[in-house]
């Protein structure tokens, strides 16, 4: 695995493994990383004053997931999911998830989300003061795609 530098992501929630969370083995089953990085995706745009429930022209879609898995985490561990934007374009963006145990990576995950359409689905631009308040966060530590005007 490459390093990581983990102070380029300035987002962070703490959970504690439950019960429902692990398997036979008492071991976290791989699906429910997802579902932690989903709620630290969700909990970041709240927290940048953006919370999805009140945003009804910010309609984004998964497009693409990747994970891996380096070590389990077991009932009752405390954990934290740190996350960041890494890539910003025309209509998407990509997340970049780590989940941590006292600092050793359990899980690293990538996610590309598009702007999307509810009415039709396909893609549009992301709104303005979203691309602004997602480029204020991340402070210098975010790629920026260029944007082409294809109407020249």
């Amino acid at each position: 695995m490459e390093k990581v530098e983990l102070k380029k992501f300035k987002h962070r929630i703490k959970g504690r493994v439950q019960f429902a969370d692990v398997d036979s083995y008492r071991v976290v089953h791989n699906l429910r990383y997802l579902y932690w990085i989903e709620q630290a995706r969700t909990d970041y745009f709240r927290d940048l004053g953006l919370p999805l429930s009140k945003r009804p022209d910010f309609t984004i879609m998964t497009v693409h997931a990747d994970i891996d898995y380096f070590a389990p985490a077991i009932i009752d561990d405390e954990y934290e999911v740190i996350s960041r934007i890494s890539k910003l374009g025309e209509s998407s963006l990509e997340f970049e998830n780590i989940v941590i145990r006292n600092e050793v990576i359990l899980v690293r995950a990538s996610c590309v989300l598009v702007q999307v359409s509810p009415k039709d689905g396909k893609s549009l631009p992301i709104p303005d003061d979203i691309r602004s308040k997602i480029i204020d966060f991340e402070a210098g530590d975010l790629i920026i795609k260029a944007i082409i005007d294809s109407k020249d």
